[in-house]
């Protein structure tokens, strides 16, 4: 019977007590993990010894990611270390992940974040500011992969063990309801174009249900438009501009700008202002109002509707 394959991705010598309780733990609960010490990992002759690791990530069913106070070996392939590359490549293929961060380090994050201007600045938990630089990547994952403290591997074991039960709950819960999501797909793929189908629902809004409206929401092409732009690795889901704003301001640092300050009424508007040694770099993202309801919800479009100029990015250097 095959088990479910999960990947444990973290320094190694400063957290080797953790992985193996954590590796042992999961055996107990019938799941096999994934260790590059323990040989689990298969090395090409002629590869990068990382490069194996990104590659096992396509086999696993979920990964573990573990920050302690150590940055660790540095990419040769890519940017950022080897634990943050195998992070993103389980992200690019969709796979299943939960990140633990050491309670110290996410302390002395706080305290870092209020002074790091503070020349000579000396912290205690991490041997590398780098590590910070990490955890804010992660801040910026889609939503529903929040970050969890830990002080030893019985706190991320008693975590997983939770959340590993609540995805065989909902995995019930969508086998019963199979035949739901089945006409759903027979009702997509149906109807030429996403357009298409918004028409149909506009007409039969009480039979159709909640869950076809998400369907739409979720292939809406402004989430594309704003990773394009915005440069963003990870996938993006809002509902409405209340959620937008809050993802720009905690994930881009682009704070909305006053309605009366806005060039255009036709588009609202959110900016960075960043310091550099001639002045100070501006960033200005613009969303057309239309494609947002007055309610402030984000309404369904189809590709074939959207127009570029809809989302637009704007950057320049205002000279003090």
């Amino acid at each position: 019977m095959a088990r479910p394959q999960i990947f444990i991705s973290s320094t190694f010598y400063d957290l080797k007590v953790v992985r193996d309780d954590l590796a042992r733990a999961m055996k107990e609960l019938g799941y096999e993990t994934i260790r590059h010490e323990v040989g689990a990992i298969p090395y090409g002759r002629s590869d990068k010894l990382e490069s194996s690791c990104y590659r096992e990530v396509e086999n696993c069913d979920i990964l573990v990611c573990i920050i302690g106070g150590r940055y660790g070996s540095g990419s040769t392939v890519a940017s950022g270390s080897v634990t943050q590359n195998e992070l993103r490549e389980a992200y690019d293929q969709g796979k299943q992940v939960y990140v633990f961060v050491e309670k110290n380090v996410l302390s002395e994050r706080t305290f870092y974040k209020n002074n790091r201007d503070v020349q000579n600045l000396v912290l205690t938990h991490v041997s590398d500011r780098k590590v910070f630089d990490f955890i804010d990547e992660v801040d910026q994952l889609p939503t529903g992969n929040p970050l969890f403290s830990f002080e030893n591997a019985n706190d991320i074991i008693a975590l997983l063990k939770e959340q590993l039960a609540g995805l065989f709950q909902r995995m019930l819960k969508e086998q019963a309801n199979a035949r739901q999501y089945q006409f759903l797909d027979q009702l997509k793929s149906s109807i030429a174009t996403v357009g298409e189908l918004a028409k149909y629902l506009s007409s039969a809004a009480d039979q159709a249900g909640v869950a076809v409206k998400d369907i739409l929401l979720t292939d809406h092409p402004c989430f594309a438009a704003l990773r394009r732009v915005t440069k963003n690795r990870y996938r993006i889901f809002f509902a409405d501009l209340s959620e937008l704003t809050q993802w720009l301001s905690g994930a881009r640092s682009l704070n909305p700008v006053e309605e009366e300050y806005w060039d255009s009424p036709d588009y609202r508007e959110w900016i960075k202002r960043s310091p550099k040694n001639d002045g100070e770099e501006q960033t200005l993202l613009k969303v057309w109002v239309g494609l947002f309801d007055e309610a402030g919800r984000l309404k369904p479009m189809s590709s074939a509707a959207w127009k570029n100029e809809y989302i637009t990015i704007e950057t320049g250097i205002v000279v003090e």
